[in-house]
């Protein structure tokens, strides 16, 4: 570089023809050297991630869509400009342990068991006891700890304790094991350390932060253990709501889009138009309460010593913020559940497992805080009836369990067909004198769908993402070698069009836009093989199907795991009592039959569609087989007839 420069200036003194001749050789070989770098430096990027996570982050930071790493400099503080580190990491701490204890204190005065009538009788059940837990529980809970996470406030890292495992192992248990008899959560695992992570809007403001909370490495051991017992008392008496798809084990987002697509064409089917008010929660994981938690955990069949335990996990915990390596005095947490943690989420869903208890007249479905209710009726009094009695109730379950529900970010989407849409022009809706905002389209879970539950949105949404990701493709794919172009498609293309896409991807009347989408996956092959040859070779070549057929693909996937009953039970939709006729059986005794249906609107429910695809499927395709040896036969049962 230092050379070219020198040359550049040299030639431009003397003018001399040699002196430019070689000013532009050197200007060749920087550049080069720059390109090699460059494609040496994503190359390494890509490459070097050994997991799914670290590899969407590397390419992210591809992209220009990593938001972590940038300090804060600044912040303000009245009328005043915080800049030293210490300050401005007291400001952020004595904020984000506040924030939910502010929320809570809005709300008006009810009876400290009003919660109680809302949740299920189990007295039938035993009492279930946290148990200890021998060295080998605790050394396979290590050996799955990834070594690269961040150490908390002890500044224990992970590394050493993955290391030492063999070592370490006997103590830890020993400290895990003490905890559960004594019922006591060591102090020193309830430190957090706290980094603010900006998330949009004016960075000077500490509400356009978010806490990004890391905890000891032994707290998460000793988590981890509690989750386990936990989870299988609650899975084995099926205490969790049906419709609850949110941090539990075989449930997920696309399952929680799904169920609603299929209730709102069920609903449609039968001529009827659907309100869906999707609910808002006012900072839902900070503010609740512990002693209606505690309460929650005792009706669900935990003991007196395992509540003692859990009483001790929840209370006087306390977290430090850290900026730019100043760590800030350390500020009390009052309520909700610890932030980072492995148990909050779990807990969490055990708080809001009775919401659904407070209406009979509403379907609904709950990712987490995220909450759907849905309403349907053929006029317009009718549905605004059934709104108004659902919402109702759900208000109060919700003031009565003490959390805030934030009326001005709740939408309320209407849907059917035009015609019917019609005579609900002027429907407006209110709760407490306030109107709920009405929209005509709403994304929930990461799907965009419109009044008349068309996913054309969605789709139009998706375009824009994948040409940001081709146009980023364009300007470096050049530079990378195929396993790398490789890589960037599988990493961050191919997520966002196989997504929910057992929903969205089988609408009839969106052929032009299907199309669109399968013009990017062309273009894609012909740029990560690097040849120039037509989207038709490059596919055949990379052994890529068309979007067509892995949209089938999931769709019949779905089917083959609910027959084998590796997908939540609730989905009985897509199995029927074994007939003998079929000839062959089935491991659970179940095989697939069309749902019936009246209209256009019900041949587009998930049900419908897949198992209208499965049944397409040659018969050996359609037995009992593990999960892999099923795909792999799919996948070549499609390259047959599309690619070869």
């Amino acid at each position: 570089m230092a050379e070219r420069d020198y040359s550049f200036k040299k030639a431009k003194r003397s003018g001399n023809r040699e002196d430019w001749n070689k000013y532009r050789r050197l200007k060749v070989l920087a550049n080069k050297k720059v390109r090699s770098s460059e494609a040496e430096h994503y190359k390494g990027l890509i490459n070097s991630a050994s997991d799914p996570k670290q590899l969407w982050q590397s390419l992210s930071s591809i992209v220009g869509n990593n938001n972590h790493g940038s300090s804060v400099l600044h912040i303000e503080d009245g009328k005043h400009l915080l800049t030293e580190d210490k300050k401005i990491a007291f400001k952020f701490n004595k904020f984000f342990s506040s924030i939910g204890s502010k929320v809570a204190g809005k709300l008006r005065n009810v009876a400290m068991n009003a919660w109680e009538k809302y949740e299920n009788n189990n007295t039938g059940h035993d009492l279930w006891d946290l148990c200890p837990v021998d060295h080998k529980t605790i050394f396979d809970i290590v050996h799955l700890l990834k070594s690269n996470k961040a150490a908390g406030l002890d500044k224990i890292p992970t590394r050493l304790i993955r290391d030492a495992e063999s070592e370490l192992t006997p103590s830890i248990a020993y400290l895990v094991n003490q905890s559960i008899r004594d019922g006591k959560f060591p102090a020193l695992w309830k430190l957090a350390r706290v980094t603010p992570l900006h998330k949009a809007d004016d960075k000077l403001k500490v509400e356009n932060y978010r806490p990004i909370s890391i905890l000891p490495v032994l707290s998460k051991i000793m988590e981890r253990v509690v989750h386990a017992q936990l989870s299988q008392h609650l899975n084995l008496n099926s205490f969790l709501y049906h419709h609850q798809y949110g941090f539990r084990y075989g449930h997920s987002t696309v399952q929680a889009v799904a169920q609603l697509n299929d209730w709102v064409l069920q609903y449609l089917d039968q001529g009827k138009v659907v309100g869906s008010l999707f609910v808002d929660i006012s900072k839902a994981f900070d503010s609740l309460n512990h002693r209606i938690l505690l309460g929650k955990l005792g009706s669900l069949g935990v003991s007196d010593q395992s509540l003692r335990w859990f009483k001790s996990y929840l209370s006087e915990r306390k977290q430090s913020v850290v900026i730019n390596g100043s760590v800030s005095d350390p500020c009390s947490i009052q309520l909700g559940v610890p932030q980072g943690s492995i148990l909050g989420p779990l807990l969490f869903n055990i708080y809001i497992n009775s919401l659904p208890n407070a209406t009979k007249d509403a379907k609904m479905i709950l990712y987490a805080d995220d909450a759907v209710l849905l309403c349907a009726a053929s006029t317009a009094a009718e549905l605004k009836e059934y709104l108004d009695t659902g919402f109702t109730q759900i208000c109060t379950w919700y003031c009565e369990n003490k959390l805030t529900l934030n009326v001005k970010k709740t939408k309320l989407m209407l849907t059917g067909s035009k015609n019917t849409l019609s005579a609900f022009e002027n429907f407006e809706f209110k709760s407490d004198g306030v109107v709920i905002d009405r929209v005509k389209s709403f994304t929930y879970l990461g799907v965009t769908t419109d009044e008349k539950w068309s996913w054309k949105p969605h789709i139009r949404n998706l375009v824009k993402k994948l040409g940001h990701l081709i146009s980023v493709f364009n300007r470096i794919s050049h530079m990378l070698d195929q396993k790398t172009r490789l890589a960037y498609y599988n990493g961050l293309v191919l997520p966002h069009l196989d997504y929910a896409d057992i929903v969205w991807g089988d609408q009839p009347g969106l052929k032009s836009e299907m199309e669109q989408l399968q013009g990017f996956q062309n273009k894609f092959a012909k740029k990560v093989l690097g040849k120039n040859v037509s989207s038709k070779e490059a596919m055949k070549t990379l052994k890529w199907l068309p979007l067509e057929c892995r949209r089938c693909g999931h769709r019949c996937e779905l089917v083959q795991n609910a027959i084998k009953g590796n997908i939540p039970e609730h989905f009985d939709k897509f199995r029927s009592p074994l007939n003998s006729s079929h000839g062959y059986n089935t491991r659970n005794g179940y095989l697939p039959r069309l749902p019936k249906v009246k209209t256009d609107w019900g041949r587009r429910v998930t049900s419908f569609q897949a198992i209208k695809d499965w049944m397409t499927l040659p018969m050996e395709l359609r037995r009992p087989m593990p999960r892999n040896c099923f795909k792999r036969h799919l996948s070549k049962f499609f390259i047959e007839i599309t690619v070869t």
